[in-house]
């Protein structure tokens, strides 16, 4: 029969394996286990889960420490490509804390990298949306104060227009398709990215939507608001 010392090293192995898995995930759990129960070898029984189980941590650590060495770089690699190494390292660092403090369960790196890169292309995308919202933002403080040709009446003409062309896109007088169009062009994306964002293999059906829906606010105006006919 197996002697009390051979189910004390079972019962160490099952707790040496669940502390390395914990940090270093199931694939590097097993092999860190093994390793730090066989350097706990010859130890006083009293010695040796103590020992054990602080090599076990340290062997963890260094695994975890390797795989996010590896993560950042793939990470910023990949904001680099897309923001500029100026803005990569605070993408990178966003991304990999957004991914500590959300999925402190995901630990090994095969999933680790997809799902980082993920989060990395939010953070680069609300970082974008906000910036072109300040811009317009700015813009339009900049027609507010500082076009002094523009009088009070063009002003409010043009102020209550945009009401009314927010009011049509609110209402359900025209198709959801049209207010998400006009919600991304405000956003600032391009014909392209609508056509992406849209699912459409051709960029000339997303410039015939454009233009059926702006024909749709214009008879909802009673006409054009442009003296030639649309904007130039």
């Amino acid at each position: 029969m197996p002697d009390g010392h051979a189910f004390g090293d079972a019962d160490l192995m099952a707790k040496l394996h669940a502390e390395a898995a914990r940090v270093a995930g199931e694939s590097e759990g097993q092999r860190i286990a093994g390793q730090a129960l066989a350097s706990a070898a010859g130890l006083r029984p009293e010695d040796r889960e103590a020992h054990a189980l602080e090599t076990a941590r340290r062997l963890s650590d260094a695994v975890r420490n390797d795989r996010f060495r590896i993560l950042r770089e793939r990470v910023w690699k990949f904001a680099a490509s897309r923001v500029g190494t100026a803005g990569a390292d605070d993408v990178a660092s966003e991304a990999i804390g957004r991914l500590i403090r959300r999925y402190p369960n995901v630990t090994e790196l095969e999933d680790m990298i997809p799902l980082t890169i993920k989060i990395a292309t939010n953070v680069i995308y609300h970082a974008w949306r906000d910036k072109t919202k300040a811009a317009r933002h700015e813009s339009i403080d900049e027609l507010d104060y500082r076009a002094d040709h523009v009088s009070q009446e063009e002003h409010s003409h043009w102020r209550g227009l945009a009401d009314r062309v927010i009011g049509i896109l609110r209402s359900k007088r025209v198709k959801p398709r049209c207010m998400k169009l006009f919600q991304m062009i405000y956003e600032g994306y391009d014909f392209e990215q609508i056509r992406q964002q849209m699912g459409e293999q051709n960029k000339q059906v997303i410039f015939n939507w454009v233009f059926r829906c702006r024909k749709q606010i214009f008879d909802e105006l009673g006409g054009s608001p442009f003296p030639s006919g649309g904007p130039t």
